[in-house]
């Protein structure tokens, strides 16, 4: 079993927007976790969020693949699906598409 790493989060969630909220909840304990103020972390949520649905709109069968990580004080979010991506970076709540 691979060693437990307390600073990175994977999920594999099924493309269905429904999940929205299960992205956005695991996005916000990263942030919390790095102490992002109240307003970067509502951003870095709906920027995932949109992320997400944004992938879930694609077609095909694929999960959407879920890596949140700390890097460097910041938190990086990506977001894969078949050949689709997307990364959030945060604190600057931006979404970067691929």
């Amino acid at each position: 079993m691979p060693e437990a790493d307390p600073d990175h989060i994977r999920l594999s969630l099924p493309a269905d927007a429904d999940l929205r909220t299960v992205v956005e909840v695991a996005v916000a304990v990263v942030a919390r976790r790095l102490g992002l103020p109240d307003a970067e972390v509502a951003a870095a949520r709906t920027a995932t969020g949109d992320a997400f649905i944004e992938l879930t709109n694609a077609d095909g069968d694929e999960p959407v693949e879920l890596d949140i990580a700390l890097e460097h004080r910041r938190m990086v979010t990506r977001l894969r699906r078949g050949g689709n991506e997307a990364n959030v970076v945060a604190p600057a709540g931006s979404s970067v598409p691929f």
